[in-house]
């Protein structure tokens, strides 16, 4: 990981200064990885999660950090192998005062690696390897020599409005949507107001940023940041090819058809009659077309675990939400059969072909697949001003003809899908606004939501205490699904 090599000069603290130049990094480099999006905790925004072979590869092993760290730094609430809960990590205020002096500092610095290696600029927009695997803490672990992206150009930067995020910060008292705002502020600033961008493919054909990962940051931070720009995305993308690759298969699929034409009404119905919010609906909705279960108990259930038990029973009962269900059953078999085959595996549009999965995962990879084509499409003929790639979307730095885009992606897909245009800022936050009008006030606020240490002690072990016990509202990061046994209901 790539640390601002300025940033332990902050941390005002005796104990710190007694540690080793390679403790110190160790913890800025944890202190760091907080601020980032990236490493939010799935359950907990203001905390921080890192996957155990992740601090095993910054200290070497998990007991010289508890030596270390012992309870004068981080504040953990700590995880369980019962409930599946993930450590969560929150600086105490001497961290955060150093971070926050750091990212209020208009002063230039350099990302430097644990052997003192500058950070260089990726080469291109797109990375010639594929990642085919992850390992356990996210990381590529196997690839491919090609990707389906190679001649395709766009901008390799994204151009960010600073001032904007900092407008950001005194309309919203979100802990964690402040941290990101200010660093990505920081990034622009390091990188004269353009953060760099590097897209990897995976399995499905898809990108993703893996310079910033910019596509983590909160969507309200994002379109502060994008502020003037034009934000693109293929309204209702899956579920609109789905709908159409079904109709060339002479398949039936009414609740689709009506949720594609009444997407608003239908999601607002479902969200006052299930008592869900129109976000959450939105991802139950996706969810069962990628094959998610509906079932009550968060155990099977990555509906039930978004929603809690009564909501999820509520929404799986809803008559709409079981035709649509069916629907999907029906056409999702049909769909992968019709998907070329070759020496075992599954090939989709973007010709990237997998070993053969799940029902689920076929689909997914299938209408994916389509999306990667509509993407390459409109990068293909407007390369130049697309600043960023966002799965189904993009972002221009211009404003584009929509009629010619749609036809742009039928000419390349077959799939007449629609464009929805929208100027950032596109989400504004949801909170009440912290009333920071400058950066002491701010840094007044933030500290505020931060605590000292109960005693600077040193070598406490970080097991399982009372004092860092997880909120009784917060459920825990949780394995992966399983098939419900038959008659749980």
């Amino acid at each position: 990981m790539f640390v601002p090599d300025r940033l332990a000069e902050y941390v005002r603290d005796d104990h710190f200064r007694g540690l080793s130049a390679s403790n110190q990094r160790r913890i800025v480099t944890m202190l760091w990885a907080w601020s980032m999006p990236r490493y939010q905790h799935k359950y907990n925004a203001v905390l921080a999660s890192f996957h155990s072979s992740w601090l095993r590869g910054l200290w070497g092993n998990l007991e010289t950090m508890r030596s270390v760290l012992g309870s004068h730094y981080f504040k953990v609430a700590v995880g369980s192998n019962v409930n599946h809960y993930t450590h969560g990590y929150k600086p105490y205020r001497l961290l955060a005062e150093a971070l926050i002096d750091f990212l209020l500092d208009d002063r230039p610095c350099t990302m430097r690696d644990a052997r003192g290696r500058a950070q260089e600029r990726p080469r291109g927009p797109f990375r010639s390897r594929v990642v085919t695997a992850l390992d356990r803490d996210g990381k590529p672990e196997k690839f491919l020599k090609h990707t389906v992206w190679t001649g395709y150009r766009c901008a390799d930067a994204v151009p960010v409005d600073t001032e904007a995020l900092l407008r950001f910060c005194a309309q919203t008292s979100d802990l964690r949507q402040q941290i990101a705002a200010l660093w990505l502020r920081k990034l622009a600033l390091l990188h004269q107001g353009a953060i760099p961008v590097s897209y990897q493919q995976v399995s499905t054909g898809r990108v993703f940023d893996v310079h910033w990962y910019l596509q983590c940051t909160p969507r309200e931070v994002l379109s502060a940041a994008l502020d003037g720009l034009w934000d693109y995305d293929l309204a209702n993308a899956h579920y609109s090819i789905a709908y159409q690759w079904a109709q060339r298969l002479g398949l039936r699929a009414c609740a689709i058809g009506e949720y594609l034409d009444h997407k608003r009404e239908v999601r607002l119905t479902l969200s006052r009659e299930c008592g869900i919010s129109i976000d959450a609906i939105k991802e139950c909705l996706i969810g069962i077309l990628y094959g998610a279960i509906l079932h009550t108990d968060p155990r099977y259930s990555s509906i039930a675990d978004l929603v809690g038990r009564d909501a999820a029973k509520r929404f799986k009962d809803h008559p709409f939400v079981k035709g649509l269900a069916d629907d999907v059953r029906r056409i999702r078999k049909p769909i992968v059969e019709s998907l070329p085959k070759h020496a075992g595996r599954i090939g989709n549009a973007a010709g990237v072909y997998v070993r053969e999965p799940s029902l689920g995962k076929a689909l997914c990879h299938a209408l994916q697949g389509v999306e990667v084509q509509a993407l390459q499409a409109v990068v293909k003929a407007h390369g130049p001003d697309i600043v960023l790639l966002m799965h189904d979307g993009w972002v221009s730095r211009v404003q584009l003809d929509l009629r010619a885009l749609e036809s742009t992606i039928e000419d390349a897909t077959g799939f007449a899908l629609k464009v929805d245009q929208t100027q950032h800022p596109k989400h504004q936050p949801k909170d009440e606004p912290s009333g920071a009008s400058d950066a002491n006030s701010l840094k007044a606020f933030l500290m505020d939501q931060f605590s000292d240490p109960i005693k600077p002690t040193r070598g406490i072990q970080l097991v399982g205490s009372p004092q860092w016990a997880l909120p009784p509202s917060i459920i825990g990061q949780r394995m992966p699904k399983r098939k419900p046994p038959q008659g749980v209901l």
